[in-house]
Parts: structure tokens; C-alpha cells; sequence
């Protein structure tokens, strides 16, 4: 509702809304940044910034791509060398997603 990037939802938007939980799980420190699989693990850089396991997927990012994206988001501008690659910490994880639409969210009610 505090959003920002977003506009507020309208009353008449409730019934198209899709709602999804993930659950992250099997968090795993990474031996070095491009130790992870995209469309299977998320990426934290640790105390900065996360995408969850779909991101770079959907994005049709590779992991340079993603990880550069990662710093972009956290506020680190470019270059990205290997040397500022190597004072960052990564942690990779799984997620379980769990979707629900308005409908079948209605027909538990």
C-alpha cells in the first residue's frame, strides 16, 4: 500500500490480482559471485541487496548481467572489476513460491 513504485491498487483491480509468497530456504554462502544457477538459485549481496530466483530468468539476464544489476540496485556504480568483486560477500538461496488468485482465494472463504 506504501509502495511507491507502484500506483495504488483500485477496488475494481481486487478480483484480477494474483497474489505470491515465496519462502526462501538453503541459503548457502557462494565460493566466489558466479557460484549460482539462474532460474534455480536467488542472489544476496550480503547487507545490500537480493533478487529471488525468478528475476534473472525472467530478465533473460546472464549472472554477469544479474550481478551487475544486483550492484546497480544496492547503489554501487560501475566499473565492476574483479577486484571490487572480491570485497563483496554472495549467499545464494532457493525459494518455494506459492501462488493464489482472488478466485480461489474466495472459494476458501
Amino acid at each position: 500500500m506504501r509502495d511507491t513504485r507502484f500506483q495504488p491498487i483500485t477496488l475494481e483491480e481486487i478480483t484480477e490480482l494474483n497474489v505470491a509468497v515465496s519462502l526462501l530456504v538453503d541459503f548457502e554462502p557462494c565460493s566466489d559471485p558466479l557460484d549460482w544457477e539462474v532460474g534455480v538459485h536467488g542472489i544476496q549481496m550480503v547487507g545490500k541487496s537480493v533478487f529471488l530466483p525468478e528475476v534473472a530468468a525472467e530478465q533473460n539476464w546472464t549472472k554477469e548481467e544479474t550481478l551487475h544489476h544486483l550492484r546497480r540496485k544496492a547503489g554501487d556504480r560501475p566499473p565492476y572489476t574483479e577486484e571490487s568483486y572480491a570485497r563483496l560477500k554472495f549467499v545464494r538461496f532457493k525459494s518455494r513460491k506459492i501462488q493464489l488468485s482472488y478466485d480461489e482465494f474466495s472459494a476458501m472463504q
